[in-house]
């Protein structure tokens, strides 16, 4: 059967620690493909904040951000009680959108690869719009400041 084939990103700007729950299992004892994307939100939500942004406005007053795609690929199981690493990285900006892609480990070994496509949207006229400079300065200042390590 082909898979989608996700791959970790060179640098992680954003870690965002977080513990299975008992929500968080599937009726086979694992951490289930549902709770990675409510982690990933959490994560996301962490991230933006970290920003000094959220969801419903990223700096501009008016600019939001939904969800157009989600993917994502596991590479081990997580168990209730473990401690999981949420590490974040936003990247392929465009004019009205970018990637967030995450990667999701337990005791540095991977569990789950995921990346979401965000997309400008203006909940008051309901129509997608561009992603303010705003977001990009709030980004790229982060990054100036940034002193984690980066894969070569």
């Amino acid at each position: 059967m082909p898979r989608i084939r996700l791959h970790e990103q060179p640098c992680y700007e954003f870690t965002y620690g977080i513990s299975v729950q008992a929500r968080d299992i599937s009726s086979t004892g694992h951490l289930a493909h549902h709770a990675i994307v409510q982690i990933t939100h959490e994560a996301r939500v962490n991230m933006l904040h970290v920003l000094g942004l959220h969801e419903l406005d990223l700096g501009d007053g008016k600019t939001s951000v939904i969800t157009g795609d989600v993917v994502v690929t596991f590479k081990g199981e997580a168990f209730m009680f473990d401690t999981l690493c949420v590490q974040s990285h936003i990247g392929e900006i465009s004019p009205d959108g970018f990637r967030a892609f995450h990667r999701i480990a337990r005791a540095g070994e991977p569990i789950a690869l995921a990346e979401a496509g965000l997309i400008g949207y203006d909940y008051g006229t309901h129509t997608i719009v561009p992603i303010p400079e705003t977001f990009n300065r709030a980004l790229a200042q982060h990054r100036q400041g940034f002193q984690g390590t980066c894969r070569s």
